[in-house]
């Protein structure tokens, strides 16, 4: 219902109804810094995602393994020097061989969340190091110490070890 008013022209509604241009840029900026900070957040939480997800696989193939050395008669002394799981190879991992090959056969085998494998290498007689590689496939050497220090405080290296 319109409110009469003195003057015949005056109207309860403004003749130009809608946003301006001022209003329209603002929204528009402020409607971009919201996306974009929701997408920030999302890169976050894809890289939590993924450390915890490479801590879970090594953590369930660390059982596997620990379980199929007590299981072995020979307790891993025959088994090679490195091993792999299901991927592609790690950069500085040579001379490899499938962990399919003393694993039993209904054991699953995952790639990491970057599709590279995971590693297993021995590190003593009864000793071994798994391991996961970085985002670009790299995997360190055993014998740089702040490298392995680090991976085992971020638990992307897990020892295992036989009594």
């Amino acid at each position: 219902m319109l409110i009469p008013s003195r003057s015949s022209n005056r109207c309860a509604h403004s003749p130009t109804a809608g946003l301006g241009r001022t209003e329209t840029i603002w929204l528009l900026v402020l409607s971009v810094a919201v996306v974009l900070t929701i997408l920030g957040s999302l890169n976050a939480d894809r890289r939590g995602r993924d450390l915890r997800e490479t801590q879970d696989e090594l953590r369930y193939l660390a059982g596997q393994i620990s379980f199929a050395l007590s299981r072995d008669p020979n307790q891993g002394e025959t088994w090679p020097d490195a091993l792999h799981g299901e991927g592609a190879l790690p950069k500085g991992l040579v001379e490899s061989q499938s962990l399919a090959s003393v694993l039993p056969e209904h054991v699953f085998l995952p790639d990491d969340p970057h599709g590279h494998a995971y590693s297993l290498r021995r590190t003593g007689p009864r000793a071994w190091i798994l391991a996961a590689s970085d985002a670009n496939g790299q995997l360190f050497p055993l014998d740089q110490t702040d490298a392995l220090h680090a991976a085992r405080e971020a638990e992307t290296a897990l020892d295992i070890r036989l009594p």
